[in-house]
């Protein structure tokens, strides 16, 4: 199934809050985030140049989210310090940048279709306590 058609049988549950299961990290686009993105910026945007916690290896999943509504989530197979993996900034800029050890990236694919079904167009605003902090982690 492709995104667009998950997308759009999901926009109805758009205000639906639900609880999320998995071990998660939320981060919040509010910044970077344009409807006309592309999957790989978006990818890009979600993955890259956060202020992490040891509680980042627990998490399974990660999630765009915008809005308070969950745009895609991806699978976590590893993470790294910023800037050591190749992202779309580096290929516009034509240049490499320094390393960020306080700061963290993952490398990941798309998540499972089931997973991507059960959370894309969900709310999940409620996990966000702060206004100030974009990412919440959720069961890690």
């Amino acid at each position: 199934m492709k995104i667009n058609n998950i997308k759009s049988k999901l926009r109805d549950r758009n205000n639906m809050p639900i609880d999320i299961t998995e071990p998660c990290l939320l981060f919040n686009l509010h910044r970077t985030f344009r409807t006309t993105l592309g999957r790989l910026e978006l990818y890009d945007y979600t993955r890259h140049a956060w202020r992490l916690g040891a509680r980042k290896e627990k998490a399974k999943y990660a999630m765009s989210i915008y809005k308070g509504t969950v745009q895609e989530v991806y699978t976590i197979a590893m993470w790294f310090p910023q800037n050591t993996t190749l992202n779309i900034k580096h290929v516009k800029d034509n240049h490499p940048t320094n390393i960020n050890k306080k700061r963290w990236e993952f490398v990941g694919q798309l998540a499972p279709e089931p997973i991507r079904i059960k959370y894309l167009g969900i709310n999940v605003s409620k996990y966000f306590r702060s206004k100030r902090n974009p990412i919440a982690y959720i069961n890690c």
